[in-house]
């Protein structure tokens, strides 16, 4: 009942799009065994919202993660309840929540909303993507890094040993680091965007939406 009241005051302010943010909780079944389970009825809710808001010319755009709670033991080698600035950095450098998240994310992005006849990857109604909200890898050091710092470390010192850095170049160089996340970021990119787009996807996709340094830029 509510859903036509709030997309006709939306359209009635002359705003032509709206941005879906920190949903993803009220999404997941409490009683699910993962967070990668619905809860359908308010999942039916959102894509008649959606539908409500198609109708009346204005776009979307998503942010596919940005607080949803992990579930104990949901995914191995990692504890839990695992907060959002933790997960983030855990898609970037473990296979398990990096799997995690393709997961949840083609699992709502390629379910049919019965009310617009379309998948949500299908759907030119949405404008724009977000995968993972305020992502920027620039943050990275050992104690915010969840647990996962001695992983950053890894791929840093591989990264040295490959393009021929000094030893003693490994740590209290900024500069270099600054590089190796600049390459990461952007390895990292060319894979998860691949990844999304095996369903065939056109909506344009970003994740680093946030902050100012020269490190994001790539």
């Amino acid at each position: 009942e509510e859903a036509p009241v709030l997309a006709e005051a939306i359209a009635r302010a002359g705003y032509n799009s709206v941005r879906f943010h920190h949903f993803e909780n009220d999404m997941v079944d409490k009683n699910g065994k993962t967070s990668l389970d619905f809860d359908e009825e308010k999942l039916d809710r959102f894509f008649f919202l959606i539908n409500e808001l198609k109708k009346r010319g204005i776009y979307m755009t998503i942010d596919l993660y940005c607080s949803r709670s992990i579930k104990k033991d949901e995914i191995k080698g990692l504890w839990a309840p695992l907060g959002h600035w933790n997960y983030r950095n855990a898609v970037y450098v473990h296979q398990g929540a990096y799997e995690n998240f393709i997961a949840y994310c083609l699992r709502l992005v390629t379910r049919k909303n019965p009310y617009t006849g379309l998948a949500m990857a299908n759907d030119p109604a949405f404008c724009f993507v977000s995968l993972l909200n305020e992502n920027w890898v620039d943050v990275w050091n050992d104690n915010n890094a969840g647990g996962l710092g001695w992983k950053w470390k890894e791929h840093y010192v591989n990264w040295c040993k490959k393009n021929g850095v000094p030893k003693k170049k490994y740590t209290g160089d900024i500069p270099m680091r600054k590089k190796f996340l600049v390459e990461f970021q952007h390895d990292f990119w060319g894979r998860i965007s691949k990844d999304m787009r095996k369903q065939s996807w056109k909506i344009p996709l970003t994740m680093q939406n946030n902050g100012f340094s020269p490190v994001l830029s790539y």
